[in-house]
């Protein structure tokens, strides 16, 4: 992307190459491939850049701000962010929480058809698997639930990890059980 940039003021910006009339001159589209970054600057055509610091699973996007570096040579849009609402992220991720351990349980469902139809025995590893599910649907919501403050959510998702760095588990949020 770029952006024209006039009297220190954005007029203009550019998702792609296009032709445009700048004073009396019209520019064709081919300037943005043909010419040097130096000589699309000498007219205020500048690299336009995004920079996103935010987390979509937290925040949310609420504007941003353009910035002209003080030298002129660029311009930088800067996505700002507000936190989402800690009910909301809480009741999103309980949702998810019961998706998740239906969609674990679902290939073992079989088993439980068969013993409702016919009373054939499920094995012992397919039932202490789908209690272990449950188990960790319940505990995942308890801690969700138990979460007072925006921090002590976020922290539901950190994986903890050695003092090289190292996954030692899972996030308390995705302590699902294997199968």
């Amino acid at each position: 992307m770029w952006a024209l940039v006039e009297s220190n003021s954005i007029t203009k910006t550019f998702n792609r190459p296009k032709g445009f009339t700048l004073g009396d001159i019209q520019y064709p589209a081919s300037i943005f491939t043909l010419w040097s970054k130096e000589e699309l600057c000498k007219i205020g055509i500048v690299p336009y850049l995004t920079e996103d610091n935010g987390d979509s699973t937290f925040q949310y996007q609420s504007g941003y701000a353009d910035t002209i570096s003080s030298d002129g040579t660029k311009v930088v849009k800067t996505i700002q962010y507000t936190d989402r609402e800690l009910a909301d992220l809480k009741t999103a991720h309980k949702d998810d929480t019961n998706s998740e351990a239906n969609t674990l349980l679902n290939p073992t469902d079989w088993h439980i058809i068969k013993k409702i139809e016919t009373g054939t025995d499920v094995p012992s590893s397919i039932t202490t698997y789908r209690s272990a599910v449950r188990t960790s649907a319940n505990k995942i919501e308890t801690l969700i639930n138990d979460c007072d403050t925006l921090d002590k959510f976020k922290a539901l998702f950190v994986v903890p990890t050695d003092s090289d760095g190292k996954a030692t588990g899972k996030a308390p949020i995705r302590d699902w059980p294997d199968l």
